[in-house]
């Protein structure tokens, strides 16, 4: 028997703990979890929103770290820390998954620190490094600086030697300035041009954005945070920027649009996310984690959404 946390249609209040039996799959690895990390896509999951949303009731989840209790042939030892990033059950205090899914931890590693980069940082890492190539003497645009992604944007960048302006909330200018930003209330007009941008406000915003972008420059988008409100938003959101993103490259193609790149990104577990994940680690990137028993996910969700909580959100189990 396990616990899972259920997401049912409604508000946080729905979120329910419940005895959920275990069956046994004998190709699969079964992993005690420690920490699961609570993200903006459980937030939309549980609001009816994601672009591929689950049906009621379903157990809520992107990524977890746990240790190996039974294992299969070509699995990690029993014992072994473990990483993966399931993007949906990750809420439960049992899980089964592939060895082919599951990342190895070093043993001295903090479980809830880690289960704060396993999807936000892996999203980071990829943007920086293999989306947008950042390098030494760009300057760099991240808005949200202060936020999950954004910290981890921020500090990539100001690793790889660029000059780097982030926005946050004004509550969230120093958090964003000790990281080697210059800080910008994003309240306020940002008349910054930069070679790369990362947006994750979509809408109107990423016009902006791709307005703000010098010329060769990249500008990536990740997120559509301007309609986070909106009701029975589904899929429009994300084809209107995936939209105007197919007309920006395509005049680039012609030889218009000053040679600006736009891409439109999302994380996915691949081949190279145990690399990935790995080099996140090594470069030291850190990020505050606010831990909360899994026994009161309803009130982490409900910090998350009010945006109580300034970088990682990890249920602990």
């Amino acid at each position: 028997m396990q616990q899972v946390v259920t997401t049912r249609p409604g508000g946080p209040e729905v979120l329910e703990v419940q005895d959920a039996p275990l069956v046994r799959d004998p190709a699969k690895v079964l992993i005690d979890v420690i920490a699961a990390g609570l993200g903006t896509a459980d937030s939309e999951m549980a609001a009816g929103q994601f672009y591929s949303q689950p049906k009621f009731p379903f157990v809520s989840g992107y990524d977890l770290v746990g240790r190996v209790t039974e294992t299969v042939p070509g699995g990690p030892a029993v014992g072994t820390l473990v990483a993966a990033m399931p993007r949906r059950g990750s809420w439960a205090s049992q899980v089964q998954l592939a060895p082919s899914a599951l990342v190895t931890l070093p043993d001295d590693v903090d479980p809830i620190a880690v289960a704060g980069l396993i999807t936000n940082g892996v999203t980071a890492w990829r943007m920086a490094h293999q989306v947008a190539h950042v390098k030494a003497g760009q300057t760099v645009l991240v808005h949200g600086a202060s936020g999950g992604v954004g910290q981890l944007l921020t500090q990539i960048a100001v690793q790889a030697g660029a000059s780097v302006v982030g926005t946050s909330s004004a509550a969230n200018l120093d958090v964003v300035r000790k990281l080697g930003a210059t800080a910008l209330d994003y309240r306020q007009p940002v008349d910054v041009h930069a070679d790369v941008i990362f947006d994750h406000i979509g809408g109107t915003h990423l016009v902006d954005s791709y307005r703000h972008l010098n010329r060769g420059g990249t500008l990536v988008s990740y997120g559509n945070a301007s309609t986070a409100d909106k009701p029975n938003k589904g899929l429009l959101p994300y084809l209107v920027i995936l939209g105007r993103i197919v007309l920006w490259e395509a005049s680039r193609f012609v030889g218009l649009g000053k040679g600006r790149r736009t891409r439109l990104f999302n994380v996915a577990p691949n081949d190279r996310f145990a690399a990935d994940l790995t080099a996140v680690i090594a470069a030291g990137l850190t990020i505050p984690t606010t831990a909360y028993d899994y026994r009161d996910a309803a009130t982490a969700l409900t910090d998350f959404t009010a945006h109580k909580i300034v970088g990682k959100t990890v249920l602990t189990f």
